[in-house]
């Protein structure tokens, strides 16, 4: 079996770039199950299995849409694959007006797909007609035309920077794309989504008093005048901001985990990385800053303390100079090595509570929680974590090459500038700026101690990789049929009122074509997100 980059690396060259045939979609199908490894069966099902929880605990109707999914998944070894979708194509006529609701109708596209795939595995006789091609064909077009028309009529786009996963690279193709943002990489101090990295008051007792950048972990939640998702989407439109980035963690949860959620006013997205390679990063990132500020060992024209690289982690508030003449900067060098290239876990573990422990399932898991001690991130965490990732709309696998996620930027976002051109500082950059070499502060035991407990971490990133592998392949099928990032706006003005926007659509044929011609656009500033201004109908308020 294939891993995940390889398969994804293999439809695109397949199925982008080889001319549109009969049966192509079934042949899309086909490839993608019969090189699913057993990892990724296994996590295909989990969706599955967690698209139905949180479906059903979303709104009183959403339980039939809920059994949409079950739909394509009932009797998987006593049907059909061509009665499987049928079945399917049913279930979307009697429930459509269900995937009204962003959330329900991004976990439903997720397990239906899923479903298929599954189905498609177990057939014991792979055998498909004509019709089965056109029930895909069909749901295909639904799924995309939803997603188009919601992304466009949401219109502020918020991306979750888990530092060190992309983040700088994101957030600098927004601005190439003419999003509106926030000076720097879009964050928005007022909102109280900086990173909480360090824990202030114990760097200070480690080091003599000395105070550092990023040193808001005790700041527990954000701000009270903007916390909710109403309050927040209304603070960013009157900045006139469409785009958004967040280094906290996910909104809600201040007294119960189980209420974190995404905002369903905004386009939520989200980068992931491999959890080893990003704690590496962070960790090492951290380590050249702390020595910069101990030692003051600036590299030519470093004449600030903000520096970036491509995986994330930028930095807030200015520069702190070092203390005294050269003979203190050589004791602060001196203790640099001392307290922090000697792999001292417990410092670690105080200095840097959330940096060291499964950072990424915190990223998930709301404002108290995130908080979680050390050592006490479990299954429970895992789950919420699981459910709120399931209802971002776009999930990116940065390990699955940037040609895959500059398709989904393109495909999905309607961006035409995309990351892979984007020239970010890498971290060795930033090192070399910093005068910080790794093997001079060896903490190789640390490290291994430290992945060897990022065991949630990686059961999320396995999770969200199968969310990313089935975006991937729907936004391959939607292109292979023509379909593209642009809007019929006399179909959409028409519909939006009526709350029906891609039903209308796909039934007069909509979302297809070029983007050429009277009534479509192919999107303004920030690629769909900027496309049209629509009256906002109601979403969810939180």
């Amino acid at each position: 079996m294939l891993s995940v980059v390889v398969l994804i690396s293999t439809l695109l060259f397949l199925f982008v770039q080889v001319p549109q045939g009969a049966g192509l979609l079934l042949e899309v199908l086909r490839y993608a199950s019969e090189n699913v490894d057993k990892s990724l069966e296994q996590e295909l099902r989990v969706i599955i299995e967690v698209s139905s929880l949180a479906s059903r605990s979303s709104t009183i109707n959403s339980a039939d849409l809920a059994g949409l999914a079950k739909h394509v998944c009932a009797a998987r070894c006593n049907t059909t694959f061509n009665q499987t979708m049928a079945n399917s194509k049913d279930s979307f006529e009697r429930f459509w007006s269900l995937t009204e609701d962003p959330g329900l109708a991004i976990a439903t596209r997720r397990s239906v797909l899923a479903c298929i795939i599954l189905h498609w595995i177990l057939q014991k006789e792979r055998k498909f007609d004509d019709h089965a091609e056109k029930d895909l064909e069909n749901i295909t077009r639904w799924f995309y035309n939803v997603h188009l028309h919601s992304v466009a009529q949401r219109g502020l786009l918020e991306y979750l920077h888990i530092s060190k996963s992309g983040g700088t690279s994101f957030s600098e193709a927004a601005a190439l794309n003419d999003c509106s943002m926030a000076p720097g990489i879009g964050q928005v101090e007022e909102l109280g989504d900086l990173p909480r990295w360090i824990n202030g008051t114990a760097f200070e007792e480690v080091t003599g008093g000395i105070d550092i950048m990023w040193s808001y972990y005790s700041t527990e939640g954000r701000s009270p005048k903007v916390r909710s998702c109403r309050e927040r989407s209304a603070y960013l439109h009157s900045l006139k901001y469409d785009y958004v980035s967040n280094e906290f963690t996910m909104h809600g949860g201040g007294t119960n985990m189980v209420e974190t959620h995404v905002c369903p006013q905004t386009v939520n997205v989200v980068t992931l990385r491999d959890p080893d390679s990003r704690l590496i990063s962070h960790v090492h990132y951290i380590l050249a800053r702390i020595q910069k500020r101990l030692g003051k060992l600036k590299a030519s024209n470093d004449d600030d303390d903000d520096g970036e690289d491509d995986n994330g982690g930028e930095g807030f508030g200015g520069t702190v100079g070092g203390r005294g003449g050269s003979g203190e900067d050589i004791s602060q060098s001196e203790m640099f090595r001392s307290l922090f290239c000697q792999g001292n876990i417990t410092m670690w573990e105080q200095m840097a509570p959330t940096v060291v422990d499964n950072y990424i399932t915190r990223s998930f898991i709301g404002e108290r929680a995130f908080h979680t001690s050390v050592g006490s991130i479990g299954l429970h965490h895992l789950d919420v974590a699981r459910r709120v990732l399931l209802h971002f709309d776009l999930v990116l696998d940065m390990d699955a090459g940037s040609d895959a996620t500059d398709f989904v930027l393109r495909q999905g976002l309607g961006w035409s500038v995309n990351m892979s051109q984007i020239h970010a500082r890498s971290s060795w950059s930033v090192y070399s700026k910093l005068n910080y070499n790794a093997s001079e502060c060896q903490n190789d035991g640390l490290l291994r101690e430290l992945q060897a407990r990022q065991g949630p971490d990686r059961q999320l990133y396995r999770f969200g990789r199968a969310l990313a592998f089935l975006d991937f392949l729907h936004l391959v099928m939607a292109h292979k049929l023509g379909l593209q990032p642009v809007l019929d706006i006399s179909s959409f003005r028409r519909v939006a009122s009526a709350g029906f926007y891609s039903r209308a659509l796909s039934e007069s044929g909509g979302g297809g074509g070029s983007g050429s011609g009277g009534g479509r656009v192919s999107g303004g500033g920030c690629g769909l997100i900027g496309a049209i201004q629509v009256k906002k109908r109601h979403l969810h308020k939180r």
